[in-house]
């Protein structure tokens, strides 16, 4: 098995990136909600809901001082689930 190693330019490099990438999906799904929200697919209320989770889960998922755990992660859940999912039918 062989390992490579990488250089802290090649690394901060690499973060960078990653960090950029992490921005441009951030961007994307909040230009997503402000789409269903202008063309009334979604109310205010859940736009708002969606809008508060769609923080905290980059917030989650990004390096910060901030740390999730099981009972923010089932409350998160169960947020989205009442107040979204089951706001919609098929």
């Amino acid at each position: 098995m062989s390992s490579r190693a990488t250089s802290p330019n090649t690394e901060a490099a690499i973060l960078g990136r990653l960090i950029q990438i992490g921005q441009e999906k951030l961007s994307r799904d909040a230009e997503v909600l402000q789409i269903c929200k202008s063309a009334a697919t979604i109310s205010p209320d859940v736009y708002r809901i969606l809008e508060e989770k769609l923080k905290k889960r980059n917030s989650a998922a990004h390096p910060s001082d901030v740390s999730f755990g099981a009972p923010e992660a089932e409350t998160f859940i169960h947020e989205i689930v009442n107040n979204v999912v089951l706001k919609f039918t098929v």
